[in-house]
């Protein structure tokens, strides 16, 4: 098990892992679950890759960030890099089952239907027999390039590469599964609704896969959190176990 780290006293200081024990528990509600002491039942294949999406040096000064306010009138484009942004890829596929799923996270505020249907179709030219579903989504940081055009242009140089990146992320997920048990945690954490309405979804998700080969390894972790993070850099949370556990992370978050 992996402890929730916090001061706050009202989140569970930790989870327990529960081996998924079937698709529909894994893509649906997460409610069928076993105990720890039948991890041998159930075997996935999984795959984890990333991709580096930083903008290069010369690309600065076309690069708008997807934060607050219209930037081409008030900030200007971006200047630097502090923390690097990335397309993180999750392949998953039943031992018993041909189809795969391939979750990815891009670190950007948003994405177009038009480019996700771009890397889509990239991705399947590529493996013309895959079969599956390919799921794109965005960890909506305000602290990495707008890719929609919402608060500047987007420099189509970097929009391709983008693509071209997280196909490549995609791909290698794909191609480098391994067997794998799959766990899951759910529990609250800190949340709050700053438009003072009566509800707040402070469900948070945990699902972790764990390589059935001696040392049993993470393979890679994927967090779901329903709140929306506008101030964070992309990734800030999961830093510390990327870090201290060199862990592979990928964050899925909503936005309100």
């Amino acid at each position: 098990p992996i402890p929730f780290e916090s001061s706050q006293t009202s989140v569970p200081k930790r989870a327990d892992f529960l081996l998924v024990k079937s698709w529909a528990a894994l893509l649906g509600t997460l409610i069928s679950f076993a105990p720890l002491v039948h991890a041998a039942e159930t075997t996935y294949w999984v795959g984890e890759a990333h991709e580096s999406l930083d903008p290069k040096p010369s690309e600065f000064n076309e690069v708008y960030l997807g934060g607050y306010g219209i930037y081409t009138f008030s900030r200007g484009p971006m200047e630097s890099i502090h923390d690097s942004i990335y397309a993180r890829s999750l392949a998953i596929r039943d031992a018993s089952s041909p189809s795969t799923l391939i979750m990815t996270v891009i670190d950007a505020v948003g994405i177009s239907n038009r480019t996700i249907t771009d890397i889509q179709d990239a991705f399947k030219k590529k493996f013309p027999s895959f079969q599956g579903t390919l799921l794109i989504s965005a960890t909506h940081t305000h602290s990495a390039p707008d890719l929609q055009g919402l608060y500047g242009w987007v420099p189509s140089a970097y929009l391709e590469r983008l693509k071209d990146k997280t196909v490549t992320s995609m791909a290698r997920a794909y191609t480098q599964q391994q067997s794998a048990w799959l766990y899951a945690a759910r529990g609250a954490a800190i949340a709050s609704n700053r438009r003072g309405w009566g509800y707040t979804d402070d469900e948070l998700t945990v699902l972790q896969a764990i390589s059935t080969s001696e040392p049993h390894p993470v393979i890679a972790t994927l967090v779901n959190f329903a709140a929306h993070l506008p101030h964070d850099p992309p990734g800030k949370r999961l830093v510390p176990q990327r870090e201290q556990y060199q862990i592979p992370t990928c964050q899925s978050a909503g936005c309100a």
